[in-house]
């Protein structure tokens, strides 16, 4: 039971920024040392390509997409000419300066091929978890 309540802990909160006129921040209400999982994968990432990129909708989010060479895994590269990868989570709002972030996301250690995993059943299709990239206290900016 006590594990199954630790689990529902609020360990993030947004609120506003200390910076003037920088809007809100993510901040942590317990520390973390350095490598440890921060936060659960919780949505999806979904690779772009070439003939979706004209749509309208895709200008609406224009803050929150990674091209390559700005964070997006080098395998979404063999769907198109073109690939984006648009990130509709939490991770997509600690994306200040890339110098003076201290929030990582980590592929696993071993390659692994999820091609047959079945996308709507098994758990371990996309997997992937955010991890603390320095020691973190409570109360700290994430960024």
């Amino acid at each position: 039971e006590i594990q199954d309540s630790m689990l529902s802990m609020c360990t993030i909160y947004l609120a506003p920024s200390s910076i003037s006129g920088g809007g809100f921040g993510i901040y942590t209400t317990k520390s973390f040392p350095e490598g440890s999982v921060m936060l659960p994968a919780d949505g999806p990432s979904i690779a772009v390509v070439d003939p979706d990129y004209n749509h309208d909708w895709v200008k609406l989010f224009s803050g929150y997409w990674w091209e390559p060479g700005n964070g997006v895994s080098d395998t979404v590269l063999f769907e198109a000419t073109w690939v984006a990868d648009y990130q509709i989570t939490m991770g997509s709002l600690p994306n200040s300066h890339s110098y003076l972030n201290n929030m990582d996301f980590q592929f696993p250690n071993l390659r692994y091929d999820d091609s047959l995993l079945n996308r709507t059943v098994d758990p371990g299709a996309g997997a992937y978890s955010y991890h603390t990239g320095r020691d973190m206290t409570a109360g700290r900016y994430i960024e």
